[in-house]
């Protein structure tokens, strides 16, 4: 089958003491999974091949002779045809099979493998992996097991990998996580401000629990606000109770005092941590920052922000770094 745009094919590895880790590892070198980090950076170690090729989203398939990289990566700049003015520059050819369909780029068909270990303290929690972005049409398995399709090139998607595992170019990084039954989903934490004046603002956190278990869950959920140098300025605790296989949302709101708001002069953000406790143990913790700020359209005065007009201005701007590839390097985004 013959694709215009970049098809990609990964596949992940599992190691366990089920698998006969020993064995396989002669075929690749598998990585260590740190059991103390909820989400740890997932970029290292895998393995590419720039080809379509059969069998490989099987576990025995033997990938040794395939490049070693670490995340992100763009095989679109890579192996640069010779320039030519006019007809080559830089990666990009007019003779492309793809054309405009992948921006006169090479295109075409790429196997990603990873082999990794999980370690015995991974016990009954859930482990899933995340890919911040894959160009595009992404096919992954898991030891053989067909996980799912994503045809998008520019969004974020997880695969929960629990059940599988035994004991152009992913341009964007990868992240797993290992989570205790009940936890906060995937982008569980919504915080917003719906009023704020100088004296104060409101700030409401809606947090998503999941309970991935088979009993019912009592969870008592915490929210602190601190500020940018981590001091807590307010907090606040609420019960619930989270049904089997099931998840609930649970929303507090909490106000700020004499709030500094969010501007493009002075980006201030506070933190909201969120943690989730069962009894006195804590089975999850997460955070993420947000400014407090007042934005507002209309006809006569345009976008206002924080009560102060700005003129917006626009540009074609692409996800990619020019000759750098749409890799996302964390230098060269900022």
């Amino acid at each position: 089958m013959t694709y215009l745009m970049k098809q990609l094919v990964l596949l992940l590895g599992v190691l366990g003491t089920l698998t006969g880790g020993a064995q396989q590892a002669s075929l690749v070198w598998p990585s260590a999974v740190n059991s103390t980090a909820r989400t740890q950076l997932f970029d290292q170690d895998w393995r590419f091949l720039r080809d379509s090729v059969p069998g490989a989203e099987q576990p025995s398939y033997q990938d040794d002779t395939w490049r070693r990289l670490t995340l992100p990566h763009d095989w679109s700049i890579e192996d640069l045809p010779p320039q030519q003015a006019g007809t080559v520059a830089g990666p990009f050819a007019r003779s492309s099979a793809g054309a405009t369909s992948t921006g006169y780029a090479v295109g075409g068909t790429g196997w990603y493998r990873k082999t990794f270990t999980l370690p015995p303290a991974t016990g009954a929690k859930r482990v899933s992996v995340r890919f911040d972005g894959v160009y595009r049409n992404a096919d992954v398995w898991l030891n053989g097991h067909h996980l799912g399709f994503h045809p998008y090139g520019y969004t974020p998607f997880i695969y929960d990998l629990t059940p599988y595992h035994t004991g152009s170019g992913i341009y964007r990084h990868v992240w797993l996580t290992i989570a205790e039954s009940i936890h906060v989903a995937p982008w569980g934490i919504t915080v917003t401000t719906p009023q704020v004046s100088d004296s104060a603002a409101q700030v409401q956190v809606r947090t998503v629990v999941v309970n991935q278990g088979s009993i019912a869950a009592p969870v008592t959920v915490q929210v602190l606000l601190q500020t940018a140098d981590g001091r807590v300025v307010n907090s606040t605790r609420k019960t619930a109770t989270v049904a089997a296989a099931g998840r609930t949302d649970v929303t507090q709101t909490l106000t700020l005092a004499q709030p500094k708001r969010w501007s493009v002069e002075t980006p201030y953000r506070y933190r909201a941590v969120v943690t989730i406790r069962q009894g006195s143990r804590t089975v999850d913790s997460l955070s993420t920052p947000f400014g407090v700020r007042t934005i507002h359209f209309n006809a006569q005065t345009g976008f206002t922000l924080n009560d102060k007009r700005i003129g917006l201005k626009g540009g074609c701007v692409h996800h990619d770094n020019g000759p750098l590839g749409a890799v996302a390097l964390d230098r060269a985004e900022e």
